[in-house]
This record gives C-alpha cells, sequence and structure tokens, in this order.
C-alpha cells in the first residue's frame, strides 16, 4: 500500500525521515482478514502491516495533489496559500 502522510505521521509510524515538515509517499504490506457468519454478517477482522523504515519518497510541495491539499486544509493542518 502507498499513503501520501506528513513528516510527522511519517515519523510517528516509524518511517526514517529526515525532514518532518515535509510529505511522504510511504510504502509498506497490509492484509486484512473478516470473519463472517453462516448468515454472511461481518463479525469482525485482522489486519497485519509490515513495513521497512527507510521505504519512503518526499513529495516536493508543488507537487502535491490539489485533494491532498485540500483535506490537509480542512482538517486545520496546512496553510495551503503557503503551498500553492
Amino acid at each position: 500500500m502507498r499513503n501520501l502522510v506528513s513528516g510527522a505521521i511519517a515519523k510517528r509510524r516509524g518511517y526514517t525521515i529526515p525532514d518532518e515538515t515535509g510529505h511522504y509517499l510511504v510504502l509498506f504490506r497490509n492484509v486484512v482478514w473478516w470473519s463472517f457468519d453462516a448468515a454472511g454478517k461481518a463479525l469482525g477482522e485482522d489486519s497485519y502491516t509490515v513495513m521497512h523504515p527507510d521505504d519512503w519518497e518526499r513529495i516536493p510541495d508543488d507537487e502535491l495533489p490539489t485533494c491532498y491539499l485540500d483535506y490537509l486544509e480542512r482538517i486545520g493542518k496546512l496553510d495551503v496559500a503557503a503551498v500553492r
């Protein structure tokens, strides 16, 4: 899987990013198993994730997708005017 996340989030997830003020494409493997009853109703799920701390790529601010910038602006995590 690939996620576009802030440097602060990447760092908290264990990636060895050099600058928490940047934005990073982080890569990881994930598998999810769902269990169901006889009627097909979901009973729950189990998931497992593995990542390598150096499996990331910094995305330059001028290449960040508009939808990502819009999301950060909506949640109050970025002064979008400074980036756009």
